[in-house]
């Protein structure tokens, strides 16, 4: 009962916290941004690399970390995943950015989520409540406890 409490505690703090903060200023802005910096620069040698990045400009409709530039700054050719694929035209906002705007779409999800997870909870401590309570009332009527 005092962990499903605990839990819940973190849990509603979690959820407050993400709808107070959202994603987009929040300290995941930096950190995606030195990754995804990270997985440009092992494009042309790293298949796990290439594919992550290839999904999420494909996906998300995003070029590299900041802009297509990152790729001309380490002398590599733009993949064809950032380019629109009617247009040709290669997309304008760096990945870090629109990753961040759509994470950001779903925050409130997320903290739905959470917030029916504390229903769960309260639920779960209520039930540990009554199973305890009965236990010590069974254990009074055996004898056992006193």
């Amino acid at each position: 009962m005092v962990l499903n409490g605990v839990m819940f505690i973190l849990t509603l703090a979690g959820a407050a916290y993400t709808l107070d903060h959202g994603i987009e200023y929040s300290k995941l802005s930096p950190w995606l941004k030195t990754r995804l910096l990270q997985l440009v620069d092992g494009y042309e040698h790293n298949t796990r690399d290439r594919r992550i990045m290839d999904m999420i400009q494909e996906f998300i409709g995003c070029c590299g970390s900041i802009s297509a530039g990152d790729y001309d700054n380490i002398g590599r050719e733009i993949p064809d995943t950032c380019r629109h694929p009617v247009t040709g035209n290669d997309y304008v906002d760096g990945c870090y950015e629109v990753f961040a705007w759509y994470l950001e779409t779903k925050s409130g999800w997320i903290a739905g989520v959470a917030l029916f997870l504390c229903l769960f909870q309260i639920v779960a401590m209520v039930s540990s409540w009554i199973l305890a309570r009965g236990i010590i009332i069974d254990m009074q009527r055996s004898g056992y406890y006193e």
